[in-house]
């Protein structure tokens, strides 16, 4: 069912906002499993972000970041749009994840992914998705890189998407929120959220997976 939306866009198409912002939705909610098994007809933008989500899940140190980096630095360079820059910087926070033993390479990786993620942001300041991904991504950064103020920033705007109705809250936004508080040390806040996409999300989701696996780590 998702192979005929993953051949839709290709490479050198020009970027269309909504339907690129739909299409990496729709990817972000596939299991690994499937994410493998429709990488082989994968084009353009879905194989980017394809590459990104199996990077982003991955437990093999560097098995596809270094591909997903590739793939969506060329897709941004010919088409550049806020999704794109977002989706590089995103590729590039995880280059930075693998090759945290060399401080200077992942150093510049994180200058690198500083960089996009805020010119996608900047770019498209009311566009929620994006404000997702730069959390995702630098929620685990340690705190002399000074991501804080972007992370504050991003997760008041989410709050004010939902009015403090967090149960009508999309999944994503729930799952960026309850990082956030974890990494502030609000543990009771986001074991909270946690247990909320864990309710809702089907059996086997990625996000329930997710969410079960933080909520197991929060025990320990």
């Amino acid at each position: 069912m998702l192979i005929p939306i993953l051949l839709l866009l290709h490479t050198h198409s020009a970027p269309d906002p909504v339907s690129e912002d739909s299409l990496v939705s729709r990817i972000s909610g596939l299991g690994v499993s499937e994410l493998t098994s429709s990488l082989p007809q994968a084009q353009g933008l879905a194989r980017g972000a394809t590459l990104l989500f199996l990077a982003a899940s991955d437990t093999i140190t560097g098995k596809w970041s270094e591909a997903a980096r590739q793939s969506l630095d060329s897709l941004y360079e010919v088409g550049r749009s806020p999704l794109r820059a977002v989706l590089l910087g995103t590729a590039e926070a995880i280059r930075a994840r693998d090759t945290q033993k060399d401080e200077i390479a992942a150093t510049l990786w994180l200058g690198r992914s500083f960089r996009h993620l805020d010119e996608g942001v900047q770019a498209q300041p009311n566009n929620p998705l994006l404000r997702i991904f730069r959390i995702n991504s630098l929620v685990d950064v340690p705190e002399l890189f000074h991501v804080d103020d972007r992370l504050k920033e991003d997760c008041e705007f989410l709050r004010s998407q939902v009015k403090g109705a967090l149960r009508k809250a999309d999944t994503g936004t729930l799952m960026a929120l309850g990082s956030v508080a974890w990494r502030d040390g609000r543990s009771r806040e986001a074991i909270a959220l946690w247990k909320l996409v864990v309710a809702r999300e089907r059996k086997g989701s990625p996000d329930r997976q997710t969410a079960l696996r933080k909520l197991e780590r929060s025990r320990g």
